[in-house]
């Protein structure tokens, strides 16, 4: 895949920027990448910190032949930010997946993914934003309810590694698993995201539904699966906590 990469210092949200790029024409992905962000968007509206020194990013995607929005690209991405974390930390053990992309180390957030779809003149264009932590300022960053949960890659790694040396390795690792993902379909995205789960077969509460089940990972579709009381469910993108029962 080729990526045109478009470098500014800051913006609102490389999302919105990558968004601003879209053209009916485009074959190739860009790649908006921003030293800090005023308004960096995480999942449910939640706002991201973004300190100088960690990786924010957009992928704006191609269209391809489909004219729908496809929610399985979100695990490519995080099986590529799941190996690029994985490559800066000393422990590769104490990288997980937690549903639908989070990574984490040692339980701790270091990167979140949002994916967003466009709808232009009949064309649907992806865009996958993904914010890695890599400096240890970003947990002095948040607020300090959520601090004890969150992490960056000096914490547990080289000083030295920069926000270029991780997005090169990102780059690098989602062509690979999005040409997997277009030649040989869901099948090997969905067996190595499940592989990393953190929690596989763990009992886990679904708030906003008020359900509670064992976690069976994502089926072909991209949904968690559950096994409930009244048998198994598949849920979308709901959040989900360790059950404390």
């Amino acid at each position: 895949m080729i990526f045109e990469k478009i470098a500014l210092e800051k913006v609102d949200s490389t999302n919105t920027v990558a968004q601003s790029h879209i053209r009916g024409d485009l074959d190739h992905a860009i790649v908006v990448v921003a030293d800090e962000q005023s308004a960096g968007r995480g999942r449910l509206g939640r706002t991201w910190a973004s300190p100088k020194g960690n990786l924010y990013c957009s992928l704006l995607l191609p269209p391809t032949d489909d004219c729908t929005v496809d929610p399985r690209l979100s695990f490519v991405a995080a099986n590529a930010v799941y190996e690029t974390v994985s490559g800066f930390v000393e422990e590769r053990a104490a990288v997980s997946i937690k549903w639908p992309n989070d990574i984490l180390i040692h339980g701790k957030k270091v990167s979140g993914i949002l994916l967003e779809a466009v709808n232009k003149d009949n064309k649907i264009f992806t865009i996958a934003g993904v914010g890695i932590n890599v400096v240890s300022e970003t947990v002095e960053r948040v607020p300090p309810e959520i601090a004890a949960n969150v992490t960056a890659l000096h914490l547990h790694g080289p000083q030295s590694t920069t926000r270029d040396e991780v997005l090169d390795s990102f780059l690098k690792r989602f062509d690979s698993w999005y040409a997997r993902y277009r030649n040989d379909g869901f099948g090997p995205i969905r067996k190595f995201w499940n592989s990393h789960c953190n929690t596989i077969d763990e009992k886990v509460e679904i708030p906003s539904r008020k359900l509670e089940g064992i976690s069976k990972g994502i089926n072909d579709k991209g949904q968690l699966v559950l096994e409930t009381q009244h048998g198994r469910i598949a849920v979308d993108s709901d959040e989900i906590r360790l059950s404390s029962q």
